[in-house]
């Protein structure tokens, strides 16, 4: 039995949260297999191993048997998910490309839900950075303009200045 949309959204939250980018960004978002390895930095080889790893978390999450890691594993997870129909991948991942729109409306916050508090964030950010910009001129002014203080010669007395 295939697990539902909600199952599929527990389960993407409550594994960890690198597995739940790889499988978001690989199964629901459609990247391919390249693309995903590029947005990493690494090889497709190595991308391929890590969403089998992505994979077998789901599965355990979901409380399915994983795949036995192997490099072979790996490609054939990789390849099979090139493939329509994803024929030869974990059913916890079949499932999460079989519900992938209504996955990737849940996981899609409401239109202009942040956008505000973006663009107060990034205002902030400006003002702070304006500050501190305002506070290393004024120290350094000051510290330029300020009377050299001058130390006693060794075996010279001390003037006291009133």
């Amino acid at each position: 039995m295939a697990p539902k949309v909600t199952q599929l959204l527990a389960a993407l939250e409550a594994m960890p949260s690198r597995s739940a980018a790889i499988l978001t960004v690989r199964c629901v978002k459609e990247l391919s297999r390249d693309g995903c390895a590029q947005l990493y930095g690494i090889s497709a080889e190595a991308f391929d191993a890590l969403l089998l790893r992505s994979a077998n978390d789901l599965a355990q999450v979901l409380g399915q048997a994983p795949t036995v890691e192997s490099a072979q594993a790996a490609a054939a997870l990789g390849a099979a998910l090139e493939l329509p129909g994803t024929p030869g991948a974990p059913a916890a991942v079949q499932a999460l490309r079989a519900e992938r729109a209504a996955v990737a409306a849940s996981l899609t916050p409401p239109p202009d839900s942040g956008a505000e508090a973006s663009a107060k964030e990034k205002w902030l950010r400006r003002a702070a950075i304006l500050i501190v910009l305002l506070l290393t001129g004024y120290f350094y002014w000051q510290e330029k303009h300020a009377e050299p203080k001058l130390s006693p010669r060794p075996g010279q007395p001390t003037r006291v200045v009133r």
